[in-house]
């Protein structure tokens, strides 16, 4: 038994990309919180420290999927009450998938739905293919998103494009990687330090949606506090397509030894650059395995509340319930959807430019590389 076991949480990586990046986020996270890699790969698997999850069985399911989402579905729901077992005594569960593949878009809706429908606080995490992937991958994405929806608590999503868009240039394909792969680990290591309830201020999932049904939140950075406040004094930190942003969500982590002025810091620079923001929300949270440091994630979105923000104690349970005592399906992404791609979603133009085609497309910037797994 582990401290803090009542708000132990588990973080799940789905599919090989998403697996791979546990490898890395494991040593990152609160000591309460437990990194798990699923995959139908063994190949894979077999090449990571992190805790491991083997889906299939036979020498064809030992080699992957092969980009079908069925074999995933399939493999997932024959292991579905292994998945529980495995996850247990854990009280919160977030999964990390990279879709547009066969295991993690097929798994990831199967797993975390077993997790959501037993009761278990749920927050799906799912990374938008770039679209040079081509319109398979894409609609695999966005079949796999509709699922999640319905799979969990919450649900983040990332646009590959935007994380890629905003390298420069001449990194190598490897550089490009890393710097991709560390991003993500720094916003998982936020977010799993909040819902793991280290909160000395805390947010709510409620407080992530801001109070409605559905809300995109766009991430504005993700990283230390350092380069944050560089970013935000050389004025490198755009509103990720906002034109007006709203509101603004700010997560913050730090070492039981960071100092409070530190904080203030990244408070006042947040204040400063979004003066017209009508919201801000400030979530910080302690890692006590941390002696310094303070990792940073701020949100922003172009709507505000739709109604107050509630505060509970424990950020591992939802605060909003349906008639049934679920907590009711709440929203929010890392970045905001490509939405020429989704259905009854109109285009954002502004000033003449399409705002939903990826930064990195408008301002013809050549990419070297493309997220596999």
């Amino acid at each position: 038994m582990t401290e803090n076991q009542q708000n132990r949480i588990s973080v799940v990586g789905i599919g090989s990309a998403a697996a791979r990046l546990m490898d890395l986020l494991q040593p990152r996270v609160p000591r309460e919180v437990r990194c798990l890699a699923i995959d139908s790969d063994r190949r894979v698997l077999e090449t990571l420290s992190v805790e491991s999850f083997a889906l299939g069985s036979g020498n064809r399911a030992s080699l992957g999927s092969g980009g079908d989402p069925r074999r995933g579905r399939e493999w997932a729901a024959a292991a579905a009450q292994r998945f529980l077992d495995e996850l247990d005594p854990a009280t919160a569960l977030v999964g990390v998938v990279f879709l547009g593949g066969g295991t993690g878009s097929g798994a990831a809706p199967v797993l975390l739905g077993e997790a959501y429908r037993s009761g278990m606080f749920t927050a799906a995490v799912g990374v938008v293919p770039l679209e040079a992937e081509g319109p398979r991958r894409g609609d695999i994405a966005a079949a796999a998103l509709d699922e999640l929806r319905r799979s969990s608590d919450v649900e983040v999503r990332v646009n590959a494009d935007d994380l890629l868009g905003t390298l420069p240039e001449d990194l190598s394909v490897e550089q490009a990687f890393e710097r991709v792969y560390a991003s993500l680990s720094a916003a998982m290591t936020v977010l799993a330090g909040v819902i793991a309830g280290r909160c000395v201020i805390n947010v709510s999932p409620a407080d992530l949606a801001g109070g409605g049904d559905h809300a995109v939140l766009s991430v504005m950075y993700c990283g230390s506090d350092t380069g944050f406040v560089r970013k935000g004094e050389k004025q490198e930190l755009s509103h990720s397509g906002l034109v007006h942003p709203k509101r603004g969500v700010l997560l913050l982590l730090s070492g039981r030894q960071t100092p409070m002025h530190r904080m203030n810091t990244v408070v006042e620079c947040v204040r400063a650059l979004l003066p017209d923001v009508e919201e801000l929300k400030v979530g910080a949270a302690v890692d006590r395995s941390r002696k310094g440091g303070l990792e940073v994630l701020l949100l922003v979105s172009e709507t505000s509340s739709a109604a107050p923000m509630s505060s509970p104690t424990f950020a591992g349970t939802a605060s909003i319930r349906g008639s049934h005592g679920r907590p009711v399906q709440e929203e929010f992404a890392f970045e905001a959807a490509r939405r020429g791609r989704f259905k009854d979603v109109q285009p954002t133009i502004h000033a003449g430019q399409d705002l939903d085609i990826p930064t990195f497309i408008r301002r013809g910037i050549r990419l070297r590389g493309r997220p596999s797994g």
